[in-house]
Formats: structure tokens, sequence, C-alpha cells
């Protein structure tokens, strides 16, 4: 018995050890010698003598290359009579990147072709040193930090906002799967660094479902490597690429009506509903389809009841019915065909939108404090009242302003804090308008707007 139980120990330790992860399969004529290098699912070459390496081919198995980490090697040749080596395996010192020589040099026939495989295993243990990337998505960052910095994730990017201490050097990442557009747990697994590391920010609506983590250096003299993961649990294939995403507490009944870029909601019975938030990834067109709905998270009824047409004013009716008693959290997402970033305001207008003549400016970008944009013709200045500089900003103009008195409506999308008109265009200010953006809240936020006339 003792021998079985040591048996299925050791056979356990075995297989959350190192997993068979992946395959890239290399062929090329030779006529000489070549470094070739991998990194992820780049490929390159470095030429050594003779004659550089022709008709390189490669294929990767999975898509995503080597992973950032270091990883268990093996090279079998099939063709080619000369020597493949492996000189360098991927290390945190050669930022994970796995160099072979293909030498030539000293053989009869040239050029020559030479195929043959890698095979690598990574650690499968989220207590080892990689990730279940099974049941996981992940990033993974390194840098040099000196002093005490935050760092932003959003979808497949990295901002860095410095506290204090030296910009950060060598910094590297790599993401699995871009972070989704909805609240969940992120959770942090440290593999260098002397200081403290921790997450400060979770995904939520209100920071435009983004990760925001300290890297705390600050007690230390000197830089030092910071080695890290935020990992989270997958979702599924089914849920991505939505249109429309919405999430709420509901104890009763409700109908919730998709319009356009609008959500209102109709109750029915027992409590309203608490906490309601949603997002827009493109808006609903005037066209009659068949959306399709999405239950990411739910414990009793959803169905669409309404789908888009003329007799509803192309509007999607949705209906949760939650007979148990007490909130819960429900999420949904939506899926439609032909979705624009165009905007629709008047609500109560008789045209077609096809035929409405618009004048539209739309910025966004992360505020800390408290800024100033001056919009006049077909460009935008920026002032800082308080706080820092404006970052990541974008501005598209679909319209330039005209140089006469008009009245700008402002369309909120995104943003933690206040927007503002502070001024409307007159013969005083050179005909633009300026709108005051206050985030009250510490660290960069979020903001999304759109001015139209």
């Amino acid at each position: 018995m003792k021998r079985y139980f040591l048996f299925l120990t050791l056979f356990f330790l075995l297989i959350t050890t190192f997993v068979f992860s992946g395959t890239i399969k290399i062929s090329a004529l030779v006529d000489g010698s070549d470094y070739i290098k991998i990194k992820g699912n780049s490929v390159w070459v470095e030429h050594r003598n003779y004659e550089p390496i022709k008709d390189l081919k490669y294929k990767f198995d999975p898509e995503s290359g080597l992973p950032d980490e270091e990883v268990s090697i093996d090279l079998r040749k099939e063709e080619g009579s000369g020597p493949v080596t492996i000189v360098q395996k991927p290390s945190r010192d050669n930022n994970y990147t796995l160099t072979i020589l293909v030498n030539n040099d000293n053989e009869d026939v040239y050029p020559q072709l030479y195929k043959f495989t890698v095979y690598f295993k990574e650690r499968n243990s989220i207590y080892s040193s990689g990730i279940d990337k099974s049941k996981y998505d992940f990033v993974h960052w390194r840098g040099s930090v000196d002093g005490k910095v935050f760092l932003i994730f959003h979808e497949n990017k990295v901002e860095t906002e410095r506290e204090r201490g030296k910009k950060i050097e060598d910094m590297r990442y790599s993401y699995s799967n871009k972070i989704p557009g909805s609240n969940f747990k992120v959770m942090l697994k440290k593999i260098e660094g002397r200081g403290n590391i921790k997450i400060v920010e979770n995904p939520s609506y209100n920071n435009n479902y983004s990760v925001k983590v300290l890297v705390d250096d600050g007690p230390y003299r000197g830089r030092d490597i910071y080695d890290f993961y935020l990992y989270w649990e997958k979702e599924n294939s089914e849920n991505k690429d939505l249109d429309f995403y919405w999430e709420g507490k509901v104890d009763g009944s409700d109908y919730i009506i998709v319009k356009d870029n609008n959500v209102t909601i109709k109750h029915i019975e027992a409590k309203k509903i608490r906490d309601m938030h949603y997002k827009f990834y493109s808006y609903l067109p005037h066209k009659s389809q068949n959306v399709e709905l999405f239950v990411l998270r739910g414990r009793g009824k959803v169905k669409i009841v309404e789908q888009p047409s003329y007799f509803n004013r192309y509007s999607v009716k949705i209906l949760i019915e939650d007979p148990q008693g007490g909130d819960y959290k429900y999420k949904i997402g939506l899926k439609w065909n032909e979705g624009t970033r165009r905007s629709i305001y008047e609500k109560n207008s008789n045209k077609k939108y096809e035929n409405e003549k618009k004048g539209v400016i739309r910025w966004r970008g992360r505020v800390d404090g408290v800024v100033e944009l001056r919009f006049r013709r077909d460009y935008v200045t920026s002032g800082v009242i308080r706080g820092r500089k404006i970052k990541g900003a974008k501005v598209t103009f679909f319209k330039k302003m005209p140089k006469e008195k008009i009245k700008v409506h402002l369309n909120k999308i995104s943003g933690r804090g206040s927007i503002e008109i502070l001024q409307q265009p007159t013969k005083y200010n050179d005909y633009s308008v300026v709108v005051r953006i206050i985030d009250p809240q510490r660290g960069a936020g979020y903001y999304e707007f759109e001015l139209y006339w």
C-alpha cells in the first residue's frame, strides 16, 4: 500500500512539474552556417559564414510559440548531414530567446536542405514557475525599477505612472490574451523583486476594465529587476467580441431595453435593479435583425422578448426574471451585425438618421486631476489645471467646427468623474468650445466623450 501511495505521489509530481507544451518545425536551405533565433512566435537569422540561409520556413504549435519563461528544450533533426545544435536556451538574461546554430560549413553537399523540430516543455502548476494555461489567461511583466510606479494593464497594453524615483528600464511584457471587458478577479504571482508588488485595482466599469498594479522599490537604493504574472480564469470563446456588455444586481423582474447607444430599464416587480453598469463596443444600428444573447452570469431566466424592428424603433428588449430571494449579479452580452461607432442624439426626432447631418467630435484619454480642453475648427489644445499630464489622448473630428455661434452638446460615454462644457462658441473665444474634466480619484482614469451640434 505504501508503494502504491509513493507511486501516486511521484506520478502527481511528474505531471504537475512538466507537461508537453509545443513544437516548432523548421526547414531551410543552408550553404554555410547561420544562427536561427526564436522569441515567442518570431524567428530571425544572424548569418555566420559563407552564403546566407535561404527558403526559411517554420510552423509553431501552438501559434503563440515559446513562452516568456524558462522551458525545457529538445531538438531532433530529420534532414541535413551537418550538425544542428542549441547554442543558447531561453532565459531571463537573453530575454527568453532560443538560439540554434545550423552548420553546413564542412559538408560535401551545399546548399543542403535541413529539417528539424524543436520540442519545448513548460511548468504547468501555478505553484511552480508557470501558469496553468489550460485554465488561466495571463500577462507576464518584467522590468528594472528604481522607485515607486503604478502599472495599468488594459486590453493588451501597459501604461506606467511614476509616483517617485526613476523611469522603468528594460520593460517587457507579453499577453496570452486580452484582458476582458468585464468585472473579474485577477491574481498576481511574484517571480522576482526585492520590494512589494500588489494589485490596487481589479477590472471594473469605473476604470475601463483595467488592472492597476503597484511596484514599490522605494525602500531600497538603486535598481532591481521585478518579474511577475497577472492571471485570470479564461473566458469562453463564445463570449468574445461582444458588441454590448451589461451587469447589474437583480431581485425580481425587469426589462432591459437597448437602443442606439442607450439603455433603459422598465421595472416589473419586486426590487429595482441596483449597481448597473454597461458598455457599448459598437452601437446598435437601425436595422431589423436577430441579435444574439449571451448569459455570462445568472441564476434565473434571461431571454430576448423583442428583436430590433421598425415597430420598436430598432431596439432590443430583454427580460430578466430572478425568482429567488435576494440580489444576484447578472452579466449579459449582446452581439449584432453591422454595429458602428456613430452616435444618435435626438431621441424624439422624426428624421431618419441616414439623412441627419450633424457635427461630431470624439475625444478619449486618461486624466489624473483637472484638465481643460479647447476645441476649435479641427484641432484641440489642452491645459492641466491640477494633477498630471493627459495620457493616450486621441481626438476625431467627423466634421470641422464652424466659425459661427452654435449650440454644442456633450455626450459622456465613459469616465468616473465629471465632464462639462465651460464655454460655448462665441466671437469672444474665436468660436471654440471649452470642456473641463475633473477626475476625483487617485491615479489616472479613462474618459471618453463626444461633442455634437
